[in-house]
């Protein structure tokens, strides 16, 4: 495993590009309760708890994590990291697509 992996932050322009594009899977990492008040389009729900069952997804998936406030996404990307995927991005909070103007 190549431990010189790191994630990538993105800001809100460039997580709304993406989003936009379809071009990464994106995943909401709050609860399922959190998930059904509110999530961004496209959005998958996977609680960070779960992430470690995560076996359908090639390690090579670009993968856009996000939560109401960062604490869940980077614990999400340290465990994806952690089970070999490669291309792991985060935007931290949700909130951050809602205010990125292009």
């Amino acid at each position: 495993m190549n431990t010189d992996l790191q994630v990538i932050r993105l800001n809100g322009v460039e997580a709304r590009r993406h989003i936009q594009a379809g071009d990464m899977v994106l995943l909401d990492v709050r609860t399922s309760e959190e998930f059904q008040q509110g999530a961004l389009p496209g959005a998958m729900n996977l609680p960070w708890p779960r992430l470690k069952s995560v076996k359908v997804m090639e390690r090579e998936t670009p993968i856009l994590l996000y939560c109401d406030n960062g604490a869940k996404s980077r614990k999400a990307a340290e465990v994806l990291l952690a089970l070999g995927f490669t291309r792991v991005y985060t935007m931290g909070a949700m909130a951050k697509y809602y205010q990125a103007t292009d």
